[in-house]
């Protein structure tokens, strides 16, 4: 009888071990290190993202999908119903309106330039997206919770919401800013 009561108490200890490591949180004070996406050839986020140039700007669904050297990017505005989705693959840039229309470029950047009206920094946004920066970008602080920064081409780069993810720990809220512009997604989930 003494054996089954330790042998259901293991069972449960178990069983409470396993739960808690499938939801892991990061320990208060602990600085983690964002995984590195950039040696990851295939990963896929959703969220939210919002763009402004100060005066006018739009937000909508995200759906990011990187497989290799290609990327589409499809983002869905909620209250106009209106899509867009960017191909973005070596030698070949696309947009694909809602509408039916598909707009052909000779870069994605000039591409999403075009829909949103002023110069966003594609090559760069790819880099910020998985917590990286360019070769002349340098990281401005790092606070004790994992958020950082990083000052980037003019840019200030904000990364906060740094969590642990079945795969690794990575950020889930960015906010690019250079005024008058700014660029912010909130990542739901990550998979790679």
């Amino acid at each position: 009888m003494k054996r089954f009561v330790y042998l259901l108490l293991l069972i449960a200890l178990c069983s409470i071990q396993l739960s808690c490591s499938s939801n892991r949180q990061l320990k208060p004070g602990a600085l983690p290190v964002i995984t590195d996406l950039s040696t990851i050839q295939e990963y896929t986020f959703n969220g939210k993202m919002s763009f402004s140039d100060g005066v006018e700007g739009g937000s909508g669904q995200v759906s990011w999908n990187q497989n290799h050297d290609r990327i589409a990017v499809t983002l869905k505005a909620p209250l106009s119903n209106k899509s867009w989705t960017l191909i973005d693959a070596p030698g070949h840039a696309e947009i694909q309106l809602s509408n039916g229309e598909t707009i052909y470029g000779l870069t994605a950047g000039d591409l999403i330039s075009e829909q949103i009206g002023w110069d966003l920094p594609w090559k760069d946004l790819q880099a910020w997206v998985i917590g990286q920066k360019s070769p002349s970008g340098r990281i401005l602080n790092k606070h004790t919770n994992g958020d950082f920064e990083i000052l980037d081409q003019g840019w200030f780069i904000s990364y906060s919401k740094i969590k642990t993810n079945g795969n690794g720990i990575v950020p889930h809220k960015i906010i690019a800013r250079k005024d008058p512009y700014s660029i912010k997604l909130i990542i739901k989930n990550w998979q790679w």
